[in-house]
């Protein structure tokens, strides 16, 4: 029985390109794929492969650095700012992931300290993930396909809607146009030319099921129900271990690779 899968590195031996570089020009290469990160972070965007080319064009261009780079500006990042750089679920029309779409920053630090963080948080930045629960629970409980009539409909009962601008969240045509581009949501048009919308790569990733359910049950002031919890965890850990088996998988295939760039 195969023991289970070890994070993989993106490098498992230095080829001929990175043993060249000097310490100096590796240090500010991986520094320069953590600004990237940071910066498209920072606008909420999904880092794509495209954006870490930047960082070793033209010089580089034929080091076939992005692997290396990635893996040691992960570690960076999760040892100096306590973040964590994982793969992006690429959302399809007809739901569920369909591979990968790039790469979001998510919070790897300990629950306790994670929720001091979250103390310090300004009132906007409150607002904000209040709204983005809200919709993504209400695309939730609609079996992750919400038509676009219904999310205005059920939006409209808490004050807002399109040309309305709520007192505190603003206007709503804004607010889902924002969650769309950083991929809270994703919007699709159905044959009928109807528009709905699933949870988007960002929106699994930073809110999955089990944060939902207990969102939820906060908002009606109520316990999450074990079973429901249960059946999460159970889909959690089976997808979870799937998602090692298909990282083993690919760890001996970029075995086998390293073995004929040898050669």
């Amino acid at each position: 029985k195969r023991a289970p899968a070890k994070q993989k590195p993106a490098v498992k031996k230095k080829g001929r390109y990175i043993s060249s570089l000097s310490a100096v020009e590796n240090e500010r290469l991986v520094h320069d794929t953590v600004r990237l990160i940071l910066f498209n972070d920072a606008s909420k965007k999904i880092l794509r492969s495209t954006d870490l080319a930047k960082v070793t064009q033209p010089k580089y261009q034929k080091a076939r650095l992005g692997n290396y780079l990635l893996q040691e500006a992960t570690t960076y990042l999760k040892q100096v700012f306590g973040f964590d750089l994982v793969p992006a679920p690429m959302i399809s029309i007809e739901g569920g992931a369909a591979g990968t779409s790039g790469f979001v920053v998510t919070n790897a630090l300990p629950a306790e300290k994670r929720d001091a963080v979250l103390q310090d948080c300004s009132r906007a930045d409150a607002v904000s993930a209040t709204v983005i629960g809200v919709i993504l629970s209400l695309i939730h409980l609609s079996n992750d396909r919400l038509e676009e009539d219904g999310l205005l409909a059920h939006m409209k009962s808490l004050n807002m809607g399109i040309g309305v601008k709520h007192p505190v969240a603003g206007d709503l045509k804004t607010i889902l146009t924002t969650l769309v581009s950083q991929g809270y949501v994703k919007k699709f048009r159905s044959p009928n030319r109807k528009y709905f919308y699933r949870i988007g790569p960002r929106g699994v990733l930073e809110f999955p099921p089990k944060n939902r359910l207990y969102f939820m049950a906060m908002i009606y002031n109520e316990e999450v129900d074990p079973i429901l919890l249960q059946q999460l965890e159970e889909q959690e850990n089976a997808k979870k271990k799937d998602a090692e088996e298909k990282e083993a998988k690919s760890d001996d295939d970029d075995d086998d690779d390293d073995d004929d760039d040898d050669d």
